[in-house]
C-alpha cells in the first residue's frame, strides 16, 4: 500500500497529459531546452533475447528543434539503460536511409550533434532497423514517432486478422491452430497494449505515464508497474545529471574548438 500511495502521488494517468513542471534543473536555459517533453513507447521485441526498442519521441512533440532531439537521446538512453537494464543502449536516429548526408536538414543537424556525443550513436536507420537488427534507443521528432507507433499497431491487429482467416479456412489447418494455440497466445499477449500500461513521459518534475483512452484495469495495473520501475531506477536524477554533464562538457570544450 506505500507503494501504491507513493505511486499516486507522483504519476499521472490522463488521456489528455495534464503538465507538472520541468524536471529539476530544466529551467536553466543555458543546460536544457525549455518546455520540452517527450513521450517513450516500447515497440515489440522481434526476437526473445531481451526488451524491444523504444521510440523516442512518439507523439508529444511534432515541432522539434535539433536540440530537442539530443535531449531525447539522451532521455531515451537513461531509460532503456535503467528500466530495460541495457549495460550502453545503442542509439540511432530515423532518416532515409543509412548514409550520414540523408535525411531533412533537421536529422542532418541532429546527426552531427549526436556523432560526438558520449552516447552510442551508431549513425542513422531505416524503418527496417526497428525490427530488422534493431537499435535500443530510436530517436525521432514526435510527427514520425506517433506514425511509427500507431502504424505497428495496426499491422500487429491486421496481422492476427489475417491469421485468423487463413487458420479457419480448412479443418486441417483449424486442428494446426489447435495445437499451436498456445505460441499464437504469446505473441498475441506480447502485441497487446495493456501489457505495456502506457508511455512514460520524460523531461518533467515527476514520474507521468500517460495511458490509453480506453485503458482496461490490467492496462492500469501496468501503467503503475511502469511507473513503480521509473521511480524504483531514479529515471529523473540519471537524465537530470546526464544531460547536464554532456552541456557542462560542451560548454568547456567551446574555447579549443574556436
Amino acid at each position: 500500500m506505500d507503494l501504491v500511495r507513493d505511486l499516486l502521488d507522483k504519476a499521472i494517468f490522463d488521456s489528455h497529459g495534464r503538465e507538472i513542471g520541468r524536471a529539476d534543473g530544466v529551467a536553466f536555459e543555458e543546460f536544457f531546452i525549455q518546455e520540452q517533453y517527450c513521450f517513450i513507447a516500447p515497440l515489440l521485441a522481434a526476437t526473445d533475447n531481451g526488451e524491444g526498442p523504444v521510440v523516442i519521441d512518439a507523439g508529444a512533440n511534432i515541432d522539434a528543434r535539433p536540440e530537442h532531439l539530443l535531449q531525447y537521446a539522451f532521455m531515451g538512453s537513461v531509460y532503456s539503460r535503467h528500466v530495460l537494464h541495457y549495460k550502453n543502449p545503442t542509439v540511432g536516429l530515423v532518416s532515409l536511409g543509412d548514409e550520414d548526408v540523408k535525411g531533412t536538414e533537421l536529422t542532418k543537424e541532429v546527426f552531427k550533434m549526436l556523432k560526438p556525443s558520449s552516447l552510442n550513436f551508431v549513425g542513422n536507420i531505416e524503418g527496417r532497423h526497428l525490427f530488422e537488427d534493431p537499435v535500443e534507443v530510436v530517436v525521432c521528432d514526435g510527427f514520425v514517432g506517433n506514425v511509427i507507433l500507431k502504424t505497428c499497431e495496426s499491422i500487429a491487429v491486421a496481422m492476427f486478422q489475417w491469421l485468423k482467416h487463413e487458420l479457419m479456412r480448412t479443418k486441417m489447418r483449424k486442428a494446426g491452430a489447435f495445437l499451436a494455440r498456445n505460441a499464437i497466445g504469446t505473441i498475441k499477449a506480447k502485441t497487446n497494449y495493456e501489457e505495456y500500461g502506457g508511455s512514460p513521459l520524460l523531461g518533467v518534475n515527476g514520474i507521468c505515464i500517460i495511458a490509453h483512452g480506453a485503458s482496461t484495469p490490467l492496462a492500469i495495473k501496468n501503467a503503475l508497474r511502469v511507473a513503480a520501475e521509473s521511480i524504483e531506477q531514479q529515471v529523473n536524477p540519471h537524465i537530470v545529471e546526464e544531460i547536464r554533464r554532456y552541456y557542462e562538457t560542451t560548454a568547456s570544450l567551446e574555447p579549443a574548438l574556436q
